[in-house]
């Protein structure tokens, strides 16, 4: 059981993926779970309701196809950082409220913060899918 997701980039020769945020960081996609009724401000309960593939499932941006598959039993972390082992209650329960589905583009200072391109640049979904 996971989420599957693969796409292509394609760009212009030498376009540079840039974290909005971060912009010294490296772009990375990530897969994201979001329960039912976050309310985004990561506050008292909440902050156990979005949860992002783990450091080691993230991808760097880069032009070509790519592929990202994340295990339910990997190691996930939550908004705020915690791994899902520290909180595996509240992981079930996102899973088993779940909302959306999806995948960010931003940093490991934000996955979901936004990533720009500096030339032109297209990402396509080739497939997504929850794995059974």
């Amino acid at each position: 059981l996971g989420i599957r997701l693969r796409y292509r980039i394609d760009a212009a020769e030498g376009t540079r993926f840039v974290p909005q945020e971060a912009p010294d960081r490296t772009a990375l996609l990530s897969l994201f779970v979001q329960r039912q009724g976050d309310d985004w401000r990561m506050r008292e309960g909440t902050q156990w309701y979005r949860w992002y593939a783990g450091p080691h499932e993230r991808i760097a941006l880069r032009p070509g196809v790519s592929e990202a598959f994340v295990p339910f039993d990997a190691q996930w972390s939550s908004v705020n950082g915690k791994p899902r082992a520290q909180a595996p209650e509240e992981f079930e329960r996102a899973l088993a409220n779940a909302a959306r589905v999806g995948f960010t583009l931003g940093s490991d200072r934000g996955l979901g913060h936004g990533v720009f391109a500096t030339g032109p640049a297209r990402l396509t979904v080739l497939s997504f899918e929850i794995v059974r």
